[in-house]
């Protein structure tokens, strides 16, 4: 029942208003156009706004989690080195990186954020070596004499490289996201 009195005063409203001949008039719609526009641009802002803050967080979280791994990995005597210290903070900052990697940016970042994704993932795979490594000197993982080349070929891949791929990927996407 009330239903149908919603319907009927909907119906009513329609034929006061005129929307039964369909005709709003053109300046109505070009009101509507730009006002729609405006929304959208203040709405991209906003996100790419949100974009710049959650990244950036993240990225401060990945410092950290960065220089614990230093202060764990790089001792004076490899006999002082804690395996499963390295481990725990190799895995923390891949955990850091996959949380960069699942930030949902505005269509407008896309793809700088890919290229963002694409330097986090170079990041991760150096941390998956550190911890296959690690695993093998414990004796809980077996590597082949080709997995052992691969792995000390990518870590010199990746010390000797000129570009930091996440970094600057990192720049650009804050910067197309703030406008700096």
């Amino acid at each position: 029942m009330r239903y149908r009195a919603f319907a009927a005063v909907i119906v009513a409203m329609c034929m006061l208003t005129g929307c039964e001949d369909g005709g709003a008039s053109s300046a109505t719609t070009s009101a509507t156009t730009a006002s729609s526009a405006v929304e959208a641009a203040q709405d991209d802002s906003f996100f790419r706004e949100l974009y710049a803050d959650d990244l950036y967080n993240k990225y401060n979280q990945y410092l950290n989690d960065s220089q614990a791994f230093d202060e764990v990995y790089y001792v004076e005597n490899a006999d002082d080195m804690d395996v499963d210290a390295v481990i725990e903070a190799a895995e923390k900052c891949i955990s850091t990186f996959e949380a960069i990697i699942a930030i949902e940016p505005p269509a407008s970042l896309s793809e700088e954020h890919q290229k963002v994704i694409e330097g986090a993932q170079y990041e991760i795979r150096l941390y998956d070596c550190v911890i296959t490594a690690c695993l093998y000197s414990k004796g809980e993982k077996e590597l082949t004499a080709q997995e052992m080349e691969d792995i000390n070929a990518f870590v010199v891949e990746y010390t000797e490289r000129e570009t930091f791929l996440f970094s600057d990927a990192f720049l650009a996407a804050i910067e197309s996201a703030t406008g700096y």
